[in-house]
């Protein structure tokens, strides 16, 4: 203006027209007297005190969510997907159950004196912390809602909640009404069975720490030992010889006897001595082992489930709980195939334990989620026991259609990612945890041969080297070898007498001091 001020108006209006520069709007730049038509515009939605990009707007093509030579056009702003527009002026009202059986994951305190209502649990926080991660302001109200959880449901469907909060599980026929955000929790329902001890029946206890075929080849060691020692002996020991009865019974009370004492005075040939000091450190080991397994089974005492299956509960028609107003009656129904009339509900996880107890019911089905928190509660009675049956978890409710369900489900990521909601869990379960938690699978096992296979090869071989050597001396030596072992025989013979002898003497002159003087 100040340039073209003597110059007159025809000047300055064709330096307007000849302007070509980014101004707020857009591109300033005009064809002949009006505006150039070509324009692009870039869209972003405010939230609050932030904002997101959502895509342009181009004059003469329409909306886009890029502006890449190949993008696509739309005369609908539709094309760029749901605009959010949450502002502090619009609370919303969450519905909490407050039947909810497992108060950790959602408490619904009410203090009628001051006419105040607490909302508390696990649930809660994480709603809070997901709230803290999203990208805009959000302002909501929690209220009580008691009836079942399908009502609950159902009362965002009918607009009288804006999103519901706790322990919520995500199945199919909910979502006719309302949407869920990703499970916040393990899915899945479980069986908890009371539990039993394995050694209930201690009549046949004592047989626990080996297996059968442990036991049979024990015996049959004893017996080859006894027959080995007998076979050797009978020969020098006239106690060995007479009727078969006698001969028999002989060699089996040599056999037992050699698993608490050896005997080596009592034995003649050097050969059944060195089978027995074998079989009596092989039979020391094993009576230590058998010892010490016996004493952990008395003293730790070993669990399993009463029931292990649902066909175990359906054949044995017996009654089953789960909780009052959740889905699990209709799923124990309709899928599992348990009938209406054995199945009981329950409002607390004390009447669930009492009733497993009081055995008026075998079992009871829970979620995952519950099932953490009642075995953390009552881990010394009851165990999880079958199969995990796979259902969809705990969520968030929020209307079908809502604008703020993908940021709510992206913040319940990043908690997850970061591991807050780890922390959040551990937290909850750290108030229940059990320090004696019973595990029906840590039990103390049998044992079997192949513990102690070297210890019997050792055994039975040498027991059959002395056999052999017995046998061979015996039989098939020439007259001249076997004068020749007869006389070496003979003076072992005769050497061990003159040592007895000497002993005894011995013996006699230590007890008379005036002998022993002389």
């Amino acid at each position: 203006m100040r340039k073209t001020n003597k110059k007159g108006g025809q000047f300055l209006l064709d330096k307007i027209l000849r302007s070509n520069f980014t101004g707020l709007s857009g591109q300033i730049q005009f064809n002949g007297h009006e505006r150039a038509p070509k324009h692009t515009f870039q869209i972003i939605n405010v939230i609050g005190s932030s904002y997101r990009e959502i895509g342009f707007w181009s004059d003469g093509l329409g909306f886009s969510k890029s502006l890449d030579p190949n993008a696509s056009y739309s005369s609908s702003v539709k094309e760029l997907g749901k605009v959010v527009n949450p502002t502090c002026d619009i609370r919303l009202r969450i519905g909490v159950p407050s039947m909810s059986i497992f108060k950790q994951y959602a408490n619904v305190i009410q203090d009628h004196s001051e006419n105040v209502t607490s909302f508390k649990g696990f649930a809660i926080d994480l709603f809070y912390e997901t709230v803290k991660k999203l990208p805009y302001h959000l302002e909501y109200d929690y209220f009580a809602f008691n009836g079942t959880y399908d009502e609950l449901v159902k009362q965002v469907y009918l607009k009288n909640y804006d999103a519901v909060v706790g322990d919520v599980t995500i199945v199919s026929t909910r979502y006719e009404y309302a949407s869920f955000t990703q499970p916040f929790t393990d899915t899945g329902l479980v069986m908890v069975v009371p539990v039993k001890s394995k050694t209930g029946g201690r009549t046949w206890l004592f047989m626990k720490p080996f297996t059968k075929l442990m036991w049979i080849l024990i015996l049959v060691i004893i017996f080859y030992n006894g027959f080995v020692v007998w076979m050797i002996e009978r020969n020098h020991c006239p106690e060995l010889k007479g009727p078969i009865l006698h001969q028999t019974t002989t060699m089996l009370w040599l056999a037992f006897c050699s698993l608490f004492s050896l005997n080596g005075d009592r034995l003649h040939s050097n050969l059944s001595r060195v089978a027995m000091v074998v079989w009596f450190f092989v039979a020391l080991i094993i009576t230590q082992i058998y010892t010490a397994s016996l004493a952990s089974m008395l003293i730790v005492e070993q669990f399993e489930p009463t029931v292990d299956s649902i066909q175990q509960l359906k054949n044995n028609n017996a009654i089953v709980g789960c909780d009052r107003g959740s889905y699990l009656q209709r799923y124990l129904q309709d899928a599992l195939g348990i009938n209406a009339e054995n199945i009981k509900q329950f409002d607390s996880q004390e009447s669930h334990a009492n009733a497993l107890r009081n055995k008026k019911i075998a079992a009871v089905f829970l979620d995952v989620p519950g099932a953490k928190i009642f075995l953390a509660k009552y881990c010394k009675g009851f165990v999880q026991a079958g199969p995990i049956y796979k259902l969809g978890g705990y969520g968030f409710v929020f209307p079908r259609g809502s604008p703020l369900l993908p940021g709510v489900n992206q913040a319940l990521l990043n908690i997850s990612e970061s591991g807050t909601l780890r922390d959040l869990e551990n937290s909850m379960l750290a108030s229940e945890k059990c320090k004696d938690i019973i595990d029906p699978g840590a039990e103390t096992t049998s044992l079997s041969p192949a513990s102690f296979m070297v210890l019997f090869i050792l055994t039975g071989g040498t027991s059959t080297t002395a056999l052999l050597i017995y046998i061979f001396s015996e039989s098939y030596l020439w007259p001249g070898q076997r004068t020749m072992w007869s006389l070496m025989m003979a003076v072992i013979k005769h050497w061990r007498s003159q040592k007895r002898l000497f002993s005894r003497r011995v013996h006699n002159v230590a007890k008379s001091p005036l002998n022993f003087a002389t």
